[in-house]
C-alpha cells in the first residue's frame, strides 16, 4: 500500500559543518570566489590601470547575472539498508481441525524521512544562485521531495518530512490448532550521492583599483564578465580560470559547473514476517518465512 504524505515538512535545519559520509566535511568543501577570480584576470583584460605594479583592487560583482542554475543526479546514489521501524503484530487463531485462510489486521504508522544535502564545490557571488533537485528513485515521496541547494553556502541543509506508512492486510494459511504471529516492519533504507550543479554567468563588473598607499585610484563599470575573462585568457599569460569555471565563447558567457551531495533515509519495503506456534504442546507446525511487499 502507497505511503501517504499526512504533514508538511517540520524540520529545514542549516549547520555550519558537514556530517555524515556523503555530505563534503568542512575541510574539503569549497566556494569558486568569483571577485578573486576576476581580480586575478584584471591585468590582462584590457581595463585601464594606475601604474602601480601591484595595486589594491576592489571587485564589485553585484551586476553578473546567472541563469539556468540546475542541480541534477550525477551516477547512481550508493544504496544501504538500515534498521527497520516496527508497524505491528497480528495473532491469527485457528482453533478448528482444518486449514484455514487468515486475514492479518494492517498498520499505520507516521515515519521521519529526511534528506541532508551539502555543496562541495560552490559559488562565492553577491547574487544568491540555487536549484532544487527531485529524490525520485525508490523515494515513497516521489516528485513531491525536494531539496535546494544553494551554490552560495556549504552549510549542510537537513529537511524533514512526516510520512503514513499503512501496510495491507495479509492472507494466512494457518494449520489446525495452530497459531501465527504476524509481525510487519518497514525497512529503512538510506542513498547517498552526487549532484552537479551548473550556471550560466554573464552581465557586468564594476571595479575600483587603488595605488598600494591608497593616494589614488581608477574606478571603471559595467564590463563585460566573459569579454574580461576571455580576453585575459587568450593572452595566455593571466592565470588559469578555476576548475568550476569555463568560457562558453558560442554565447559569450561564463558557464559554473560544481558538485554537491545528499544522503537521504526513507522507507521502502513492507517486511512481513510469520511464524507459527502450536496449541498442542510438540505438535509439527510450518516453518516461519518472510513477505517483501513494496511500499511505495
Amino acid at each position: 500500500m502507497k505511503a501517504t504524505r499526512i504533514a508538511g515538512i517540520f524540520g529545514v535545519v542549516l549547520f555550519a559543518g558537514a556530517m555524515g559520509a556523503a555530505p563534503a566535511s568542512a575541510d574539503t568543501a569549497q566556494l569558486t570566489d568569483l571577485d578573486k577570480t576576476i581580480a586575478s584576470q584584471l591585468p590582462y583584460c584590457d581595463v585601464g590601470t594606475i601604474g602601480d605594479p601591484n595595486p589594491i583592487i576592489k571587485v564589485s560583482s553585484k551586476k553578473v547575472t546567472s541563469s539556468n542554475a540546475t542541480a541534477v543526479q550525477d551516477g547512481d546514489p550508493d544504496i544501504s539498508v538500515g534498521d527497520s521501524w516496527y508497524l505491528g503484530t497480528s495473532e491469527l487463531t485457528n482453533s478448528t481441525d482444518k486449514t484455514l485462510k487468515l486475514t492479518s489486521q494492517s498498520f499505520t504508522k507516521s515515519i521521519s524521512e529526511s534528506v541532508k544535502n551539502s555543496v562541495s564545490q560552490g559559488l562565492k557571488l553577491t547574487n544568491k544562485v540555487s536549484a532544487k533537485f527531485q529524490i525520485t528513485k525508490g523515494f515513497s515521496l516521489g516528485d513531491d521531495f525536494t531539496t535546494e541547494y544553494s551554490f552560495n553556502s556549504t552549510a549542510e541543509t537537513a529537511k524533514e518530512e512526516l510520512v503514513s506508512f499503512t501496510s495491507p492486510p495479509q492472507e494466512i494459511d494457518v494449520p489446525p490448532h495452530t497459531v501465527a504471529h504476524v509481525t510487519v516492519n518497514l525497512q529503512k533504507v538510506e542513498a547517498t550521492g552526487k549532484v552537479a550543479l551548473k550556471a550560466t554567468l554573464g552581465g557586468t563588473f564594476d571595479v575600483v583599483q587603488y595605488a598600494r598607499d591608497y593616494s589614488y585610484g581608477i574606478g571603471e563599470n559595467n564590463i563585460s564578465l566573459y569579454d574580461c575573462l576571455s580576453t585575459a585568457q587568450k593572452k595566455g599569460k593571466a592565470p588559469a580560470l578555476p576548475s568550476t569555471l569555463a568560457l562558453d565563447n558560442a554565447n559569450k558567457k561564463v558557464k559554473f559547473n560544481g558538485t554537491g551531495t545528499y544522503t537521504a533515509t526513507y522507507g521502502t519495503n513492507y517486511l512481513v514476517n510469520v511464524t507459527f506456534a502450536p496449541q498442542v504442546s510438540g505438535a509439527a507446525v510450518p516453518k516461519p518465512f518472510t513477505r517483501t511487499i513494496t511500499a511505495n
